[in-house]
């Protein structure tokens, strides 16, 4: 797997979770520790109930530019915030604040 995308899911996860202590030390890991902290952390398989939190990550890494109506490349974070503003009380739009 990508070091930079584990590294990036780990992130979130700690970011979510609220351990701020360990994103400096995940910053820091290389990339065979990197992998061990992935499988005790976000679990192998995947545990789904992390999910959440990892999507957008997933999302940004895998479809990192599209195109919008002009043909004309958009990062898929503009395009949600576009989504999101265009449609505010879609059920799939999640509430902001």
């Amino acid at each position: 797997m990508d070091p930079g995308l584990l590294r990036t899911m780990l992130l979130a996860r700690y970011r979510a979770a609220r351990r701020t202590a360990d994103l400096d030390r995940i910053e820091e890991l290389d990339d065979a520790h990197l992998i061990v902290e992935a499988e005790r952390s976000l679990g192998r398989p995947l545990q789904l109930n992390h999910l959440p939190v990892l999507v957008d990550v997933l999302r940004e890494h895998w479809v990192p530019v599209m195109d919008d109506e002009d043909g004309r490349p958009v990062r898929v974070g503009q395009a949600r915030a576009r989504w999101r503003r265009l449609h505010p009380a879609h059920p799939l739009t999640p509430p902001t604040g």
